[in-house]
């Protein structure tokens, strides 16, 4: 009968020791590329409740307090609930 992948374990050898699998550091541009994007993404996240529009922040989630701010408009939790 012909050998499968499914007949043993890939990490053990044919005497029965094992075979170790170690993790390599990512590399290459897409790493790095998502690596920038992502930087971006978190200096926007926290800058944008800084940045005020008409008196209020761009983005503020107050879940204490049940406010949402998206582009400075207020929202409010009854916003968000559908009525059916």
């Amino acid at each position: 009968m012909e050998s499968s992948f499914r007949d043993h374990l890939a990490t053990v050898d044919e005497a029965g020791r094992r075979k170790w699998v170690f993790a390599q550091r990512p590399s290459g541009k897409w790493y790095r590329r998502r690596t920038v994007i992502s930087w971006g993404f978190f200096v926007l996240f926290f800058a944008l409740p800084f940045i005020s529009v008409g008196g209020r922040p761009l983005f503020l989630f107050n879940i204490p307090a049940a406010r949402f701010i998206i582009f400075g408009k207020v929202f409010w939790p009854q916003d968000f609930s559908s009525s059916g």
